[in-house]
């Protein structure tokens, strides 16, 4: 399990420091921090798929992940993150690249990737003996602990672009690295769910069965189907049946699909139909329920365009997901997190902004800075 969380530099999140419980609920208004908070420990699963250079990128490249507020004169342009696990502690510095030299100038820049990360520092240790370090990364430059329990030197220079988590793949010499290359991989993210009238989840789809539905919805029946198939069958048509009105399969050759009949109605609708709030909540079902649960499960303010009356069945929901799977939870909705508070092995965390704009944790509603 993750048991805390550090992230520090990355946009808001200056010095942020989060205990985990099994489940916690990130409580806040918009625009405190909270899907800093998210894309912070997605940079994770990134560096693990050796997707960490496609992400900067994306998000604006290096200036606009750094810490967004007044900086000390010799503070470090870095964005530095932590995560302490029950048996191993990981952490990782990037940073921009180097000022160009005058050498340089004169000859032109030779890379137009100035806003790409560069991995500065790496280390994996033991949770309980963090000086005990396993794998030790400065730059390109790695050493890990041999079999005589010395520091030894890795002949190759690792790309400065990418995790080592990505670059050291031989799990008998390096299998704490594996070890958490993997589960970074498994963890889930869910941030957006399409809505609109294209989205994938709206047309014909394929049959085929599905443990964990894909993040743009398109094998969203699929994943139902299969929970009830190979999963549980006897709450999932109970969350069905909090949403759709007499609802069915249907299944024509290799396309499968939901219908329901509401009110009075004399014929069939099928999800091309459904409220956008309706078909937020079948992806939740789907997400939630899934026969096939991730170590870290990931969700960004679930509750979007959901009734209220929805909101009882979806703490159900995420509080029943399996003891093996770890919930992480941001929103904006108290009474979601008070529903969710009442269960066991679940904390609520309150975050605010302090003077300087930076995201902190609130303990009993205090704004507290954590360093």
């Amino acid at each position: 399990m993750l048991n805390e969380l550090q992230i520090s530099g990355f946009r808001s999140l200056r010095e942020f420091r989060i205990a985990l419980a099994r489940v916690t609920l990130v409580v806040g208004a918009n625009g405190v921090g909270k899907t800093n908070l998210y894309r912070g420990i997605e940079l994770l699963k990134h560096a693990a798929c050796g997707r960490l250079t496609e992400c900067v990128a994306r998000s604006g490249g290096m200036d606009a992940l750094l810490w967004a507020g007044q900086r000390k004169i010799k503070e470090a342009r870095r964005v530095a993150i932590r995560a302490r696990f029950h048996d191993l502690s990981y952490s990782m510095e990037i940073g921009v690249p180097p000022p160009i030299s005058e050498d340089e100038k004169k000859h032109g820049d030779p890379t137009m990737f100035r806003s790409d990360p560069l991995v500065k520092v790496e280390q994996i240790a033991p949770a309980d003996a963090p000086r005990a370090v396993l794998c030790d990364r400065d730059r390109a430059s790695l050493q890990f602990r041999g079999e005589r329990g010395r520091m030894e030197r890795h002949p190759l220079m690792l790309d400065e672009g990418e995790s080592l988590l990505t670059q050291v793949r031989d799990p008998d010499r390096f299998p704490e690295a594996a070890l958490l290359a993997q589960r970074f991989r498994d963890w889930r993210f869910h941030h957006e769910f399409r809505c609109d009238a294209e989205a994938p989840a709206r047309r014909p789809q394929f049959a085929a069965r599905t443990p964990s539905m894909s993040d743009d919805g398109s094998n969203l029946v699929s994943a139902l189907r299969t929970i009830h198939e190979v999963g549980d069958a006897p709450r999932l048509h109970r969350h069905l049946s909090a949403v759709l009105p007499k609802w069915n399969w249907g299944y024509s050759g290799s396309e499968i699909w939901l219908t329901y009949v509401p009110g009075e109605f004399q014929r069939a609708f099928d999800l091309r139909d459904a409220s956008d709030g309706t078909l937020r909540y079948l992806y939740l079902v789907a997400i939630l329920l899934s026969p096939r649960p991730p170590e870290l499960l990931v969700l960004n303010e679930p509750e979007g365009s959901l009734n209220e009356r929805l909101l009882g069945p979806l703490a159900e929901l995420i509080l029943s997901t399996p003891a093996t799977t770890q919930v992480l939870v941001t929103t904006h909705s108290t009474e979601l997190a008070k529903l969710v508070a009442g269960g066991d092995g679940a904390a609520v965390v309150k975050l605010r902004m302090d003077r300087e704009g930076a995201t902190v944790v609130g303990r009993d509603g205090a704004e507290e800075a954590i360093s």
